[in-house]
């Protein structure tokens, strides 16, 4: 996960989220403990919580998890792209890059969208102003 976080870090298109999807052993699979993972792997991203001893977690549900550690990709149109147990990292960027407009990375030929607004906002105004 950290190669594939450091491959988009600068690509504001592509957002990390962890769930924490907990079917069994309840007071062992806390929050705590998700967020112990999170460190243990040095990964920074936010983290949900879902399930508890009286009811099933919805994203399990949801997303017909079976298992950990789950991926699940969502393009911008909001279509699951994927959504299975194994995949490697270098199959987690293929993908996500599939998913993007033009295939390219933020800082690889394509425009970062806020420099590309800005670019704009600033066309005929004198240099000193921008």
């Amino acid at each position: 996960m950290r190669q594939v976080q450091k491959e988009f870090a600068k690509d504001p298109r592509v957002v990390f989220v962890t769930a924490h999807t907990v079917f069994e052993g309840f007071s062992t699979n806390t929050k705590k403990t998700g967020l112990q993972s999170l460190a243990k792997y040095e990964l920074s991203l936010p983290m949900a919580m879902s399930g508890t001893p009286t009811k099933r977690s919805g994203l399990m549900r949801d997303y017909r998890t079976g298992g950990t550690p789950w991926t699940v990709l969502i393009g911008p149109d909001g279509r699951v792209s994927w959504n299975g147990f194994r995949l490697t990292p270098e199959q987690a960027i293929a993908r996500i890059r599939e998913l993007l407009p033009d295939g390219k990375v933020t800082g690889e030929g394509s425009p970062n969208p806020s420099e590309k607004e800005s670019t704009n906002r600033d066309k005929g105004k004198p240099e000193e102003d921008r």
